[in-house]
């Protein structure tokens, strides 16, 4: 059982049959209602990704999160997350795979034997199989587990099989990063090459005819100006998945100041009968007042650090109430009830006797659950040191036999408080019966450990959140559907947003995302904006309610997937097309003064420019100092024959004038084999994880994705 819990928490658990029969059942009825639905969730070179497969890819991931964030459900943000991951992991897979098979790589038995118990152990299997105490890998604890497979529950088998394609999987991916980065070689005569470029230093001055220096508005730009630069830089514009642009207009879901004037008088009015509330009835009217439930546990303070300020709580004692205050969006009040010195966590034994109240198969009345309490009670009082002997024996536990009743460690607050507090006060080893609420039986403790006892604190805690009210909240939709009404495409939408003064707002959005910038989860929008159904220039039928906020949406472009025709790019290249224009003017502008004034200085001098050195460059250096960037600046250094002013450089910042005032070597000359190695190292960094290699496998696949008619 260690084993396979290992095996969980690095791999997931494995597919709940049932889950995916259920999923079965309503993607069937999708299917019977709608023909032309697909009945994948993708397709790679006609490869499928079928809808089981992805069910269970998620299911595991899904179980994952869970243990990560330690809850027992997800927010439909994390929900949504696990499910890109699922069509991410499969789609990697998939595209993989294809490659393995074409170039041979493969991992057969024996070689996955010996990741297992030969020579060389995967790294993963030793993380999960070695012994916590001595670090030592133990090859028989996994053959004896492996010798008994056949006999191991359905659950624990899947798990297994889970972590061993897991490891294959590694030792595939292992190989092909290996063979990709050693497919890119540098000769030894290129490293020689350049370590002789590298070893070569300049000093030089030079000045800059900035970009700024020319006003933007005395730049005309001409369509053949976007024809050039647009046919020049062709493949920047290259989409590798489809996008829509889209604007919005948020409505803030915010408390008018008539609403915050009546929570201001409820908060004042709630802690006045808060004060005189008597202390058996606290629990009950922190409930029924709190947007929060009574909690009863016990804490540190300062794991109250975030609702209550250490420099307010310090100053309660015990008994006092904590005045209302607001913390950020929520008016917050308490009651100091009481301080403890508690252990962080505990362990114990325990012996479970029912009743039939407990159903299943338990059928002795409450008379016999008694009697038989008492007789074990009697026994094991008398031999505390005994007592686990006893679980398998008399426990009603189904897992009595395999945890011999052992509780395992459990913090503070994942008990309920009553039994926690028993313990609590129970010397180690000290024997107690606890009555299970609910008349269901009883359970014969034994405590067995128990962490430093530190101090605690319990407060009663009011939180009452700063919400506007229904009638508020009505109005604001009502705003916003008065938007939708005017906006009936993307230029009514402009215009009623110029007309009520409102902020439009923009998102670009891929296919799979969840949210636009600035909003919650909102994965209905862009499902919308992805509809075949939806054009350019529409706007969406209804208003969205998101968290907060209400949204009117409109699609204002569609990019497809290639190369962006010009009229989809103009916005976004006009200032460098302008900057080009005044690279042309300022590169005349310098070479004119580089005939006529001779020096350095005195050009500078003429454009009222400043002159600044720039000491030792080598072409291995990667930036040309204070400038920034500027690599064609260092390249036109690193090629210099002779001194003097050099012919003028585009650079990002504008023309660059540089006069070469002397040349030199490094200190040091680098060894070529150094670069050979330093080559190597950037190939495997660029490799890892396969995240570069897999966006090319993508780019060149024929992928259908149809995850967006599921979710």
């Amino acid at each position: 059982m260690a084993i396979i819990g290992r095996i969980r928490k690095r791999a997931g658990i494995a597919v709940a049959v049932i889950a995916i029969a259920i999923l079965s059942f309503v993607f069937s009825d999708i299917f019977t209602k709608n023909t032309s639905a697909p009945n994948n969730i993708g397709t790679i070179d006609s490869v499928e990704i079928t809808r089981n497969e992805f069910e269970e890819m998620s299911q595991n991931i899904e179980t994952n999160m869970k243990q990560q964030y330690q809850s027992e459900s997800l927010n439909p943000e994390q929900s949504y997350t696990v499910r890109q991951q699922a069509y991410q992991e499969l789609l990697n897979e998939k595209l993989l795979t294809s490659e393995y098979e074409k170039i041979g790589i493969t991992v057969g038995k024996e070689e996955l034997n010996d990741m297992f118990f030969g020579n060389f152990i995967h790294q993963m299997v030793i993380q999960n199989f070695s012994d916590p105490q001595t670090g030592n890998y133990n090859k028989q604890a996994i053959a004896q587990y492996i010798a008994q497979f056949d006999k191991l529950p359905a659950e624990e088998q899947a798990s297994w099989k889970n972590f061993e394609k897991y490891v294959k999987k590694s030792r595939l991916q292992e190989k092909y990063e290996k063979l990709l980065a050693k497919s890119m070689y540098m000769p030894k005569a290129i490293a020689a090459h350049l370590s002789t470029v590298y070893d070569k230093t300049t000093n030089s001055r030079y000045t800059i005819l900035p970009f700024a220096a020319i006003a933007d508005n005395t730049i005309k730009i001409e369509e053949s100006d976007y024809k050039k630069y647009y046919a020049e830089h062709k493949n920047e514009f290259k989409l590798n998945e489809t996008m829509r642009d889209v604007e919005f207009v948020k409505f803030s879901i915010v408390p008018s100041p008539e609403d915050i004037k009546a929570i201001n008088d409820s908060v004042y009015s709630t802690f006045e009968q808060f004060k005189v509330t008597p202390s058996y009835e606290i629990a009950g009217f922190v409930s029924s007042v709190s947007d929060q439930y009574y909690d009863s546990n016990y804490y540190k303070r300062e794991q109250f650090e975030q609702i209550i300020p250490d420099s307010i709580l310090s100053r309660a004692k015990i008994g006092e109430f904590i005045s209302p205050f607001q913390n950020g969006g929520n008016w917050v009040m308490a009651k100091l009830t009481s301080m403890q010195a508690r252990p962080d966590s505990i362990r114990f034994s325990r012996i479970l006797i029912l009743n039939s109240n407990a159903g299943g198969e338990i059928k002795r009345n409450q008379e016999a659950a008694a009697k038989l309490k008492d007789s074990v009670y009697s026994i094991v009082s008398k031999d505390a040191a005994g007592f686990e002997n006893n679980v398998a024996k008399y426990s009603d536990d189904p897992e009595a036999k395999k945890n011999m009743g052992d509780s395992g460690w459990l913090l503070d607050g994942q008990l309920q408080s009553d039994l926690y507090n028993l313990i609590n006060t129970t010397p180690i080893s000290g024997v107690f019966v606890y009555e299970i609420p609910n008349e269901l039986g009883y359970m014969l403790i034994k405590v067995t450990g128990k962490t430093s006892p530190v101090s605690k604190l319990q407060l009663a805690t009011i939180v009452m959140e700063i919400r506007p009210s229904e009638k508020t909240v009505n109005e604001i939709r009502d705003n916003a559907n008065n938007f939708l009404g005017a906006s009936s495409n993307m230029a009514d939408f402009t215009q009623a947003a110029q007309k009520q003064n409102l902020n439009i707002l923009t998102s670009q959005l891929r296919e799979m995302d969840y949210q636009l910038n600035g909003t919650p989860y909102a994965r209905e929008i862009v499902r919308w904006a992805f509809n075949k159904e939806t054009k350019k220039g529409d706007v969406a039928p209804e208003i969205y309610e998101l968290t907060d906020m209400f949204l009117v949406v409109g699609v204002k472009d569609i990019k497809e997937k290639g190369i962006l025709p010009l009229d989809q790019v103009k916005p976004y290249i006009e200032n460098m097309v302008r900057m080009e224009k005044k690279a042309e003017i300022l590169m005349k502008k310098a070479e004119t003064l580089i005939a006529s004034e001779k020096t350095l200085d005195a050009i500078a001098l003429k454009e009222n420019t400043a002159v600044d050195t720039a000491a030792n460059v080598s072409f291995g250096d990667p930036y040309f100092v204070q400038a920034g960037p500027e690599m064609r600046v260092i390249g036109t250094l690193a090629a210099a024959t002779k001194t003097g002013i050099q012919k003028p450089i585009k650079g990002y910042n504008g023309i660059y004038i540089v006069n070469v005032d002397s040349m030199g070597k490094r200190a040091t000359k680098e060894d070529p084999q150094m670069i050979q190695q330093s080559f190597e190292m950037r190939n495997m960094q660029k490799t890892s994880q396969l995240r570069l290699p897999l966006q090319v496998l993508q780019e060149k696949a024929k992928v259908k994705n149809n995850f967006s008619f599921f979710y």
